[in-house]
């Protein structure tokens, strides 16, 4: 015990970090991992507009920097914006927007 400067007698009690965030933000990061384990095991599916609502900027931009180039679209398609990506705003500015589109 004279080696060990933990105060507490047992270690490893966890810690209480991202505990109060939405379930939304707490899944995020997981689907993110999905993604590069897809990604690793060459499976074609495509990421789902409502996965990509959840992800951050970063995660987005690492997304499109992976992502094979695709064809370009030769008539008028319907998309979504994605506006403060992996915010809780991002579906209700992408709603706001089609609806106007």
């Amino acid at each position: 015990m004279a080696a060990n400067k933990c105060p507490d007698l047992i270690e490893e009690k966890g810690h209480y970090f991202g505990t109060d965030l939405p379930d939304s933000d707490k899944r995020a990061p997981i689907e993110y991992l999905k993604m590069f384990e897809r990604a690793k095991r060459k499976e074609t599916k495509a990421v789902t507009v409502p996965e990509m609502l959840k992800i951050s900027q970063t995660q987005l931009d690492d997304l499109f920097t992976q992502s094979p180039v695709g064809e370009i679209p030769s008539a008028e398609a319907k998309g979504t914006a994605i506006v403060a990506p992996g915010t809780t705003y991002t579906q209700d500015i992408a709603n706001f927007i089609n609806h106007f589109a």
